[in-house]
């Protein structure tokens, strides 16, 4: 961030985007200072790291900027990272964006006072429900899902039958998350949908809402059209101790994609397919290391005694994230 800041802006904007995802609390001072920045990139990628650190100087901070800037979507990414942190203060700001001339404006206030958490502004949401903007009807069934109150859910619920895919998963998502376990059924029958979109919330809201009897819907979507609901409903049936075919999932480990091959390696390891071994050791050493770390965790479900020798030699090597996976494979 300070050697690359001052010299170009996409520089600053990526560097300040990775120390917000990595919740880097020493990039705190230099994050201030671009949400002054005179490029409203950088600024917006200031704001939304500055929400992902949490502490008190960032709420200050992002506040007082939300007052003073003019740029649209800078101004979004401010509301939705003092909604992220449930800064009170806030809340008649962002509530006033709900209603806004500008979409992302008032996306973003729909979205700020989700996080935000008030029950006051449920009925605020609702009247969005409606909106003939499919984006705002997204938007406000994600923000309901973030609200966590219970009559929520009949709100939410109306919108599985919505006309647009993206309305649609956004509403299975924020039923999962309320743990609407009477709504799995209707979940369970959107994995058949013809959207991507909706078979992807629907397979991936199964698997947080956790009823076993759902296993045998998901077994034809591995074979889906699209890998990435492929992986995720072998990952889902793992989870529900649904069997896996060895052949089915050896395929989705061959996939050019690390988020499928992410999804089949740990459904490999948590439904104990041994099948699945030579596909599973070559990973040990991919670039990727969340593919890496989750290698080292399903091939220590399966054979750690077999491969002792191959995952002690990783260890002099890893560092972080996959050598505490390591450490905890070899006991």
């Amino acid at each position: 961030l300070d050697r690359y800041c001052p010299a170009r802006t996409g520089f600053a904007t990526d560097a300040a985007w990775e120390a917000g995802r990595r919740r880097l609390r020493v990039a705190y001072k230099v994050l201030r200072r671009l949400l002054r920045d005179r490029e409203a990139p950088v600024r917006r990628s200031a704001a939304f790291a500055l929400g992902h650190l949490g502490n008190r100087e960032a709420v200050l901070a992002l506040y007082d900027q939300l007052i003073r800037e003019k740029h649209a979507p800078t101004k979004a990414a401010l509301a939705v990272a003092l909604g992220r942190l449930r800064y009170r203060t806030a809340r008649p700001l962002i509530a006033g964006l709900t209603w806004s001339a500008n979409p992302v404006l008032r996306a973003a206030g729909i979205a700020g006072l989700g996080y935000l958490g008030d029950p006051e502004d449920v009925a605020t949401l609702r009247r969005f429900l409606r909106n003939p903007d499919p984006g705002l009807r997204r938007s406000a069934a994600a923000a309901l899902g973030h609200l966590g109150q219970p009559c929520a859910v009949r709100l939410i619920r109306r919108l599985l039958k919505d006309p647009n895919p993206a309305v649609q998963a956004a509403a299975i998502e924020a039923l999962a998350r309320l743990d609407a376990r009477g709504d799995a059924d209707a979940i369970a029958a959107l994995a058949d949908n013809p959207a991507k979109p909706v078979r992807l919330a629907a397979v991936m809201a199964l698997r947080r809402i956790g009823q076993t009897r759902h296993a045998p819907r998901l077994r034809p979507r591995l074979a889906d059209e699209s890998e990435d609901v492929a992986g995720e409903s072998a990952l889902t049936l793992a989870h529900l101790g649904g069997r896996l075919p060895a052949t089915r999932l050896r395929r989705l480990l061959d996939s050019r994609h690390n988020a499928v091959r992410l999804a089949a390696t740990r459904a490999a390891g948590l439904a104990g397919v041994r099948a699945a071994i030579p596909d599973l050791a070559p990973l040990l050493t991919h670039p990727h290391q969340a593919l890496r770390v989750a290698a080292i965790r399903a091939l220590g479900h399966l054979v750690a005694h077999q491969l002792r020798d191959r995952l002690l030699a990783r260890l002099r090597e890893e560092r972080g994230a996959p050598r505490a996976a390591l450490l905890h494979t070899l006991g």
